[in-house]
């Protein structure tokens, strides 16, 4: 990948982190603008809302941080930390996560690459759920590494750009906000040799795994 390659995904990650924090962020300044114009009465729902907003936004930042980011590169993750991180990011949502790992023999530590493919992986499957649903996320590496992550719910579906960032190289002028999560997956996986296989039956599941 070329330096102008690099610094356009970065770019384009960065973009989707500002629109996944525009929500509760907003929704913070909405309480404000709350607490400031109504009776006491109100009061106690705008600093809920408050409350709400900046745990969510927090969560995003602190999934974001390991998913997308460079820091602590050759620090492991522990599974705890990898579930910790995807249940906090489902906070408020209606999407619940089943999380199942079998460990390298009695080695549960997961290498800093491999954490960022499972985080990125399960964002694709929350995502994939706009009315809610169950995801399964499960890792495996008992022989071999291999990282599922199933996505089962009502209206279930992918962007075809989307798909397509996941199943082949994209020329740079066809990456943009929506899609570049399917670029760093499949980089991750790439440089994991790693192969992705995306199964999709639309309005009931995804399944996206790597091996």
């Amino acid at each position: 990948m070329s330096d102008a390659e690099h610094w356009r995904i970065a770019q384009l990650m960065c973009s989707k982190l500002c629109h996944d924090l525009i929500s509760p962020i907003g929704a913070i300044n909405n309480g404000l603008e709350i607490l400031g114009d109504s009776g006491p009465d109100m009061q106690g729902e705008a600093i809920d809302l408050i409350g709400k907003s900046a745990q969510q936004a927090a969560n995003r930042l602190s999934f974001y941080r390991v998913a997308f980011g460079g820091t602590g590169q050759n620090d492991p993750l522990e599974e705890s930390q990898i579930r910790l991180l995807v249940e906090n990011l489902l906070f408020g949502s209606r999407v619940s996560l089943n999380w199942t790992a079998a460990p390298a023999g009695d080695v549960s530590a997961i290498s800093r690459p491999l954490g960022r493919l499972i985080l990125n992986m399960a964002s694709v499957g929350i995502e994939a759920l706009p009315r809610g649903g169950l995801v399964n996320l499960s890792l495996d590496r008992s022989g071999g590494t291999r990282i599922v992550a199933e996505a089962i719910g009502q209206k279930c579906t992918v962007a075809e750009d989307m798909l397509q960032a996941l199943s082949e190289d994209l020329d740079l002028e066809n990456v943009n906000v929506k899609n570049v999560g399917g670029v760093l997956i499949r980089r991750l996986a790439m440089d994991l040799n790693m192969s992705l296989n995306i199964a999709l039956s639309p309005d009931e599941s995804l399944i996206l795994t790597a091996s």
